[in-house]
C-alpha cells in the first residue's frame, strides 16, 4: 500500500485530502475548513496520495470511458455495461482497450416497489447512456432534453431498472407548487374507541413529507419530469439540493426541517427545452427557465430522434411488427418530420409511430393506424398532405 499524507489540520492519514476535509472538517466540526482555506494555510502539502494521484490519471484518461469504477468490487455488485444494456458486442460499449466497462448495481434493500420494470424492447443510445450513468455514479445532476416521446423518462427508468436504483418521478406542470416538492401539515384523522362502547373523533395536524424530502432521506433517484412546465420561482427550491447541500424547509417539522442526502440520492430532470425557452413552437406550456438554476445541472443532453434503424428496432419491438412493417412506419415519420414545421405543425415522435403500429396492427391497415394515432390532430388543410405521404410509404 502507497504511503498516505498527512493532514496538517488535526495529524491523520488519508489518501484524498478533499474527501479528508469533507467528513471531518466540515463546517460543524472543531476544526472547520475548505480544500480552499487547507492550500492557503499549507500551500506545500500534498492534496493526494502517490496511489490516489495514481487512479485518478488513469481515469482522466480514459475520458467518457470511465463512466463508472473499474470491476474492483464484488461481481454481485457490478456487471459488464455490454451485458446488463443488452448491447451486443458494439465498440462504444467497450473501453478503449476493448476492456469491459462495469456498472455497479445497488445494494440498498427495501423500497423494491420504486424499481422501475425492465423494458427488454428498450434500444439505446449507448453514448446518452454512457453519459447518463456516469452522472450517477459521480453523483452529477443530468439533465435531458428533447422532443416528446424520444424516451428522455424511459431512458432513467431503464436506467434504474438494470442497475435497481430506486426511482421517484415527480410531472411538473404550471400549477406546482413548492408544497407539492416539500411537503406540507396536513389533518390525520383517527377514530378511538372508547371504554363504554363510544367513539372519538381524534384529529392530529402532523407534517405530511413531500417527494425531495423522501428521495434525500432514503437514498432514491428524483426525477424533475417536464422540468421545464414548472415556474421557475418553484424551482429555485432545488437550488441548494443540486449543489449537494441538504434541504432545509422551514415550515416542516423537526424530523423532516433539514435533511441530509443520503449518499445513494440523486437528481435528474427531463424538459422539452433546455430552458431557455421553445424555439420549435410545438411545446407552449413551457416556461424559460432561471439560468441560475439551469447550471447546476453538471450534464445536459440533448436526446434527438434515433437513427432510421434504431427507431425501427423500437416500433418493431414495442408493437410487435414485422421488421419491414416498422420500417415502413419510420420512413413515414421521418418524411412527416421533413415537411414540418413548413407544410405540418406537429413532428411525429417515436411514441406516435409505435401508436401507429399498435393500431395499424389491430386494424389491418397501417394508414388506418396514421389517421387515429397522427393525422385526426392536425388541421384539416394539413390532413391532405399528410394522407399523400401515407399513400406513397403504404400503397
Amino acid at each position: 500500500m502507497s504511503k498516505k499524507i498527512t493532514c496538517k489540520l488535526c495529524g491523520q492519514d488519508t489518501h484524498v485530502m478533499e474527501i479528508h476535509l469533507r467528513d471531518y472538517h466540515g463546517k460543524d466540526s472543531d476544526y472547520p475548513c475548505t480544500l480552499e482555506g487547507y492550500k492557503e494555510l499549507h500551500p506545500e502539502a500534498p492534496l493526494m496520495s502517490d496511489i490516489a494521484q495514481q487512479k485518478y490519471d488513469e481515469r482522466k484518461k480514459e475520458g467518457l470511458n470511465s463512466v463508472v469504477e473499474k470491476a474492483d468490487t464484488s461481481e454481485s455488485s457490478a456487471s459488464a455495461l455490454a451485458k446488463l444494456f443488452n448491447l451486443g458486442k458494439i465498440a462504444a460499449a467497450k473501453q478503449q482497450s476493448g476492456a469491459d466497462i462495469m456498472v455497479n448495481i445497488c445494494q440498498d434493500e427495501g423500497f423494491e416497489e420504486l424499481i422501475p420494470a425492465k423494458d427488454p424492447n428498450y434500444v439505446y443510445d449507448v453514448d446518452i447512456l454512457k453519459s447518463v450513468l456516469m452522472g450517477l455514479h459521480h453523483n452529477l445532476n443530468v439533465y435531458i432534453f428533447g422532443h416528446a416521446g424520444v424516451g428522455k423518462s424511459t431512458l432513467f427508468e431503464q436506467v434504474c431498472a438494470a442497475t435497481k436504483r430506486r426511482l421517484l418521478r415527480v410531472q411538473h406542470t404550471i400549477d406546482t407548487e413548492s408544497s407539492h416538492i416539500l411537503g406540507q401539515w396536513g389533518v390525520d384523522t383517527k377514530i378511538v374507541k372508547n371504554t363504554d362502547g363510544s367513539e372519538t373523533v381524534l384529529s392530529v395536524t402532523k407534517w405530511s413529507p413531500g417527494p425531495l424530502q423522501l428521495a434525500m432521506k432514503h437514498g432514491w433517484l428524483y426525477l424533475a419530469d417536464e422540468y421545464d412546465r414548472g415556474h421557475p420561482s418553484v424551482l429555485s427550491a432545488y437550488q441548494a439540493v443540486l449543489e449537494g447541500k441538504p434541504l432545509y424547509t422551514k415550515e416542516a417539522d423537526e424530523e423532516h426541517r433539514h435533511i441530509v442526502p443520503h449518499p445513494s440520492f440523486r437528481f435528474g430532470a427531463t424538459g422539452n427545452t433546455n430552458g431557455s425557452g421553445d424555439e420549435t413552437g410545438l411545446h407552449q406550456a413551457t416556461v424559460v427557465q432561471d439560468a441560475a438554476t439551469i447550471e447546476r445541472f453538471a450534464i445536459v443532453l440533448q436526446q434527438g430522434y434515433m437513427l432510421p434503424k434504431q427507431e425501427t428496432a423500437i416500433v418493431q419491438g414495442q408493437a410487435r411488427l414485422m421488421k419491414e412493417d416498422a420500417a415502413k412506419i419510420i420512413d413515414f415519420a421521418r418524411r412527416v418530420r421533413e415537411l414540418h414545421p413548413a407544410s405540418v405543425s406537429l413532428s411525429l415522435g417515436p411514441r406516435v409511430a409505435i401508436n401507429i403500429g399498435k393500431i395499424g396492427l389491430m386494424r389491418g391497415d397501417f394508414k388506418k393506424g396514421v389517421e387515429l394515432a397522427f393525422t385526426n390532430r392536425l388541421p384539416e388543410g394539413e390532413r391532405e398532405a399528410v394522407n399523400q405521404v401515407a399513400q406513397r410509404v403504404f400503397g
